[in-house]
């Protein structure tokens, strides 16, 4: 029997793993990480962070606040998002949050997820 499973009732469980608690629900980028090897969240994390955009950008709208950011501000954040570690030039989204770089900087309403703007 291979020594790195232990029989338990009837499936195979693995006997030389780590339990990592994941209490942040944070991702975080590894110095050894190529930008090719950058992937998206889940289609439901990415929905949800859509849906929290929506959201503050229709409240801004109906509260009379601005909802596009200015030229100045979108061009700044669009610099940071550049040179950051998560962008995915290919498609221009971020790897950390799964948004569209350019729509995210037009709001005036949103932040960056690891806080560059």
């Amino acid at each position: 029997m291979d020594p790195k499973f232990i029989l338990s009732n009837s499936f195979k469980e693995a006997s030389d793993f780590k339990v990592v608690s994941n209490n942040s629900r944070s991702r975080s980028l590894k110095k050894d990480i190529k930008k090719e090897d950058l992937i998206l969240p889940s289609n439901i994390e990415m929905a949800k962070n859509a849906t929290k955009s929506i959201t503050k950008a229709v409240k801004s709208f109906v509260s009379g606040g601005e909802v596009s950011a200015s030229d100045k501000e979108r061009e700044k954040r669009m610099k940071a998002c550049l040179s950051c570690a998560w962008y995915i030039s290919d498609n221009k989204r971020c790897a950390k949050c799964g948004c569209v770089v350019p729509l995210k900087t037009y709001l005036a309403e949103e932040k960056c997820p690891v806080g560059k703007w």
